[in-house]
């Protein structure tokens, strides 16, 4: 039984006992009752008026017809579906209706029988509650009547008249009678369908009850059953959350040595910095990097953490690429391999270096598509490698296949950089000595008024700065032999080309470290104010160059002749030259001729 069927059982076995349907039912006989009785009681009224005109009865026809009206106005408005208030004005116009009688009759009158009526039919229709109302509304009703009445404050209009009224009286406790057998009746059938309605409920509430059992027992089943999911689901959140405990323990050592490692640039500082971190951060047994050789048939273990690897170091192990070991595989197919227990693995060759693997976790060094290493990481701990292990260190081994790539590269154009600065320092110096072929010594003197130049002379520290390439300074003692004096090369690309000399022939004199930097910035400078100034007459020679022979070219070609043309070249050569004589020969002698001449020359 599901639980719309329960909710049903519940809903009707909570049903009251009359329901409204009974209620108009017993609201509509009762309004018939009474106001079938009511006209008959006229009825006899009539009769008896009309029998005994001088004792008034007719007078108490309004009355009568008023209660007729009553009963009328109440069954109008049941059918009218106005239950409430057809029922409300049945039994507050009954109970007017009998005050009313009273009043005009008098409290002798055997009319306050008939308050039992309201009074059952409120209890019937209305329960206990509206029962005592009209009960107690009825009763103070009377009660005041019989008082204003016995003191005299009232005085009814058609007092009754027991002698005269027998036959009324008589036939009105009659059709009391009758009334009261009606409500008994209907009392009954309410009973009998209370009864009813009380047993099915009864019925209903232990089908109900049975259901409800049957209920509670699958729902205990369904308790237990999600219990033991719910034990099973949180086992499975507990192992979900220290596996993500775990990863997030190792993506942070990741990300953490990865930052580590891309501030260095040393390949060799680099490789033992990897290694170190990675066993540090991560609790890794033995780790260790290898990098193929030249032949790319070895695997070279280049750096290790453990003690076991520093001895496989110094003894320069190395694995055949594809033949020997995990990393061995690792590096000749390009991918990840797991060794969980690395003693019962096929491919693994034990190393007395580290006797306590129990895993083996090789993972490929990729830069730029090509496999250039393994990094190899050992564990205590049996099966301590997972899929999501391979995934994070598999991040990090390609970090650091980038970032030894980079130091290659970073080394490789470092010494490119470093022979190119060679290869341009040989090349500014070779240009200087062919700048200054032939020419003397420039030298460049400012001294102060009253202090003798020194001609020919040079400062004694020039040939020593010269040679060495290094600031050199004294301190004078106030001596003219001893001066204070300060040397600074003029250094382009780590060569020197010349100097720039102080001289301080007063005593005392001491210099400071702000002097010595000022002119070895401005030394600097000179050098490449200098370098730039050679470079601008190289530059305008190299064009006079040209142009003169842009010029000479096109004077020949404009010539039309070959005597017009070798008079020209030596012309126009002769005068660009600047020389007393030019001479253009044109000759053509035989191999063997050619050869004598030779011999002859030398």
């Amino acid at each position: 039984m599901d639980s719309d069927e329960l909710k049903r059982l519940a809903s009707v076995a909570s049903e009251p006992e009359v329901d409204v349907e009974l209620e108009e039912k017993l609201l509509t006989r009762l309004v018939l009752g009474q106001t079938v009785a009511v006209t008959f009681l006229v009825l006899v009224t009539m009769v008896g008026g009309l029998l005994m005109p001088s004792s008034g009865l007719l007078n108490l026809l309004p009355l009568g017809g008023v209660a007729v009206a009553v009963g009328l106005v109440s069954f109008w408005l049941l059918q009218r579906q106005q239950y409430r208030l057809g029922g409300n004005f049945f039994l507050v116009g009954t109970s007017v209706a009998i005050t009313v009688v009273i009043f005009v009759r008098g409290y002798r009158d055997a009319s306050a029988l008939y308050y039992l009526w309201p009074i059952l039919g409120a209890a019937m229709l209305r329960g206990a509650r509206e029962s005592v109302l009209v009960a107690t509304l009825s009763a103070l009703s009377y009660l005041i009547l019989v008082a204003v009445q016995r003191l005299g404050y009232q005085i009814p209009p058609f007092p009754y008249d027991p002698q005269g009224e027998a036959l009324l009286t008589v036939a009105s406790r009659v059709m009391m009678f009758y009334l009261l057998a009606f409500l008994a009746w209907l009392s009954a059938q309410n009973l009998n369908r209370a009864l009813q309605r009380a047993r099915q409920a009864v019925q209903r509430w232990r089908e109900l009850n049975e259901t409800l059992e049957e209920q509670v027992a699958q729902r205990t089943v369904d308790l237990e059953r999600r219990a033991a999911e719910l034990e099973q689901l949180t086992h499975n959140l507990e192992d979900a959350v220290a596996q993500s405990r775990r990863r997030a323990l190792r993506l942070e050592a990741s990300a953490q040595v990865a930052r580590a490692i891309t501030s260095v640039l040393d390949p060799e500082a680099l490789l033992s910095q990897i290694v170190d971190l990675i066993a540090d951060r991560m609790g890794f047994y033995h780790v260790g990097i290898f990098l193929l050789d030249e032949t790319r048939q070895y695997a070279v273990l280049r750096a290790a953490n453990s003690a076991g690897g520093q001895r496989m170091l110094a003894r320069g192990h190395r694995l055949q690429v594809g033949k020997q070991g995990v990393v061995g595989y690792v590096v000749g197919i390009g991918r990840p391999r797991v060794a969980l227990d690395v003693g019962e693995d096929a491919v693994h060759f034990d190393s007395p270096d580290l006797p306590l693997t129990r895993s083996e976790m090789a993972l490929p060094l990729v830069a730029r598509g090509q496999v250039i290493g393994a990094l190899d990481v050992q564990s205590l701990e049996s099966e301590a490698f997972d899929n999501e292990d391979v995934a994070v260190l598999g991040t990090l081994a390609d970090q650091i296949a980038v970032v030894l790539d980079n130091a290659r590269l970073f080394e490789e154009s470092q010494s490119a950089l470093r022979e190119m600065q060679r290869t341009q320092a040989q090349y500014s110096t070779q240009a200087w000595r062919s700048h200054r072929v032939g020419q003397p010594v420039h030298t460049v003197e400012y001294a102060r008024p009253g202090v003798p130049p020194l001609a020919d002379r040079s400062l004694p520290e020039v040939g020593r700065v010269i040679a060495t390439g290094e600031t050199f300074f004294t301190v004078g003692d106030g001596d003219d032999q001893t001066p204070a004096s300060l040397v600074v090369p003029l250094k382009l690309h780590g060569q020197t080309i010349g100097v720039l000399g102080f001289q301080e022939t007063e005593p005392g004199r001491v210099w400071t470290e702000d002097e010595i930097v000022l002119t070895e910035d401005v030394a600097e400078q000179i050098a490449q104010t200098l370098e730039s100034a050679r470079l601008f007459e190289d530059t305008q020679r190299r064009a006079w160059r040209e142009q003169a022979a842009g010029q000479i070219t096109a004077q020949i070609r404009a010539s039309a002749s070959v005597e017009d043309i070798l008079q020209t070249a030596a012309e126009e050569l002769g005068r660009t030259l600047g020389v007393s004589r030019a001479i253009v020969r044109l000759d053509v002698v035989r191999d063997s001729e050619s050869r004598d001449e030779t011999n002859s020359m030398r």
